[in-house]
């Protein structure tokens, strides 16, 4: 069986203090989700992991239509404090939900990384 982890990601040139952020991965490198906030250093963002993970079964999971758009997408939170969120929207809300439940099945199983990744910001195309 695959097994999903958190990766942890250093924004490389970060020059505010929210230079880390965490992604939930599957093992075809596939983002189920991602940290509500930024963090500014690596323990911060790890423990925020480790809070999702004590208290995901507590959180609400909301789904979100753009109105605009009729794009779905969804946020974990607890506490009015957004835990985790989707990185990308969906064209039915069933797709979306299915997605929350994809990353709530996977926080509790998934791989804790001890180590951050740089990464370089996406050059912009003019």
């Amino acid at each position: 069986m695959s097994t999903p982890r958190f990766l942890f990601v250093a924004r490389a040139g970060a020059t505010d203090s929210a230079g880390f952020l965490w992604r939930l991965i599957w093992s075809n490198n596939r983002e189920l989700g991602r940290g509500g906030y930024s963090a500014p250093t690596f323990g911060a963002c790890r423990e925020a992991v480790l809070t999702l993970r004590a208290h995901y079964t507590e959180a609400v999971g909301r789904l979100i239509v753009d109105e605009a758009t009729g794009h779905w997408t969804w946020r974990l939170e607890a506490d009015r404090v957004v835990l985790a969120t989707r990185g990308r929207e969906y064209l039915r809300e069933r797709e979306c939900r299915a997605s929350l439940r994809t990353f709530l099945e996977a926080v509790p199983i998934a791989l804790v990384s001890d180590h951050a990744v740089a990464i370089e910001p996406r050059m912009v195309r003019r």
